[in-house]
């Protein structure tokens, strides 16, 4: 199978996303193209389309968000992760409803993103599980630069227990192999430090507002120092970053993902949460409890966005859906989103790791409240 350039544009009409990645050491362009609906692509077609007249696009950083909310009394500093998992959108709305929070006693610091570019895909890990990241880590990974800044706040000085939020699969109390609607801790005592008397007493407390004895928390102790331990994949885990190299308590939080709803996902975080804020003397306002008992006011919204565009030096604002069309060889530039956390955009059928590069013809980018579809925008190049 041989084309020419008119027959490989007629080709690319028909399936019009060819996206050219930017090799910035090299200054060259790889062309990445996949086979559609069966049909194999020639050399030929690959030489005709390199003399076609992409448009160039360039997205933001993703942001890499913090928080941190001090009282005027003393109190402890806990350190609260959320989304190192993408797919678990319990874990990251728990943090990021405590993040509108005042905190009137000791202090927070709040990551609700910590993978922020697996979440936008709704996937455990887009390049992989980075909660097996912690131990070793090659700089060329595209979460390198998000595991570093994880581990920055880690070795905070100042922080005395780090808690790490997860959606896990299954119960623990029906399933000794489910890491659903449990506490995991590393080892029963480590150091100074006992972690199984701290996470028994929390699941007491949790369990006596648990409406389902099925839905009920237990401990999963997965024995990770041990040499015999089933579980040598949590030595590469945040915990035990957290216990051996910053030497503090950490917890990981587990609900289920078989829980029937978000709603009840996140009331169950925040459960947790409330008496670890207990132990370590950190108090909000308004208080967890008013924030369990109103959590739909806090959960449920569709915030507005405002994203300011630079096309071939011209400025275009976008607030709502949109096609846009625009001359070949374009400088299409998103320079700011303005909206609430957790708001970005992501570009259909792109790797989501790339901040710039070249399209022929058309792109879509949808307008995203973490993994959810708000808006889609589109660029028709001709």
């Amino acid at each position: 199978m041989t084309l020419n350039q008119e027959e490989a544009r007629r080709y690319l009409e028909e399936f019009p996303v060819i996206v050219l990645e930017m090799d910035l050491s090299r200054r060259k362009f790889v062309i990445g193209l996949t086979a559609l609906l069966g049909k194999v692509i020639a050399p030929s077609m690959l030489l005709a389309a390199n003399n076609l007249k992409p448009f160039h696009v360039v997205l933001p950083p993703k942001p890499k968000q913090s928080f941190y909310k001090e009282g005027r009394r003393k109190g402890g500093n806990i350190l609260i992760i959320g989304g190192i998992h993408g797919n678990e959108p319990g874990a990251y709305k728990a943090v990021d409803i405590l993040s509108r929070l005042d905190v009137i006693q000791g202090r927070l610091i709040l990551i609700p993103r910590s993978n922020f570019t697996s979440i936008l895909a709704n996937v455990r890990g887009y390049n992989g599980d980075m909660n097996r990241k912690f131990a070793s880590l090659n700089k060329t990974d595209p979460d390198f630069p998000w595991v570093c800044w994880l581990k920055e706040h880690i070795c905070l000085n100042d922080v005395n227990v780090v808690l790490s939020l997860h959606d896990g699969a299954g119960f623990h109390i029906r399933n000794k192999r489910a890491w659903g609607e449990c506490i995991v801790i590393d080892e029963a005592n480590y150091k100074e430090w006992s972690l199984y008397q701290t996470a028994a007493w929390v699941i007491g407390q949790v369990n006596k507002d648990v409406e389902s004895p099925w839905h009920r928390f237990s401990i999963y102790n997965t024995h990770t120092f041990s040499p015999f331990t089933t579980h040598r994949e949590q030595r590469k885990s945040l915990t035990y970053y957290t216990l051996t190299r910053a030497k503090k308590p950490a917890f990981c939080l587990e609900v289920s993902k078989q829980l029937p709803s978000l709603y009840l996902k996140v009331k169950y975080h925040l459960l947790m949460l409330s008496y670890f804020f207990k132990l370590y003397r950190v108090k909000t306002d308004p208080p967890l409890e008013y924030v369990i008992s109103n959590l739909e006011r806090y959960l449920y919204h569709h915030p507005q966005f405002r994203l300011v565009f630079r096309i071939n030096n011209h400025p275009l604002e976008i607030r709502e859906s949109k096609t846009i069309k625009i001359p070949p060889k374009s400088e299409v530039k998103l320079e700011k989103i303005y909206s609430e956390n957790g708001v970005f955009v992501s570009p259909v059928g792109i790797n989501l790791n790339w901040q710039q590069f070249r399209v022929y013809n058309c792109l879509q980018l949808n307008v995203k409240q973490d993994f959810q579809t708000m808006a889609k925008i589109k660029f028709l190049a001709g």
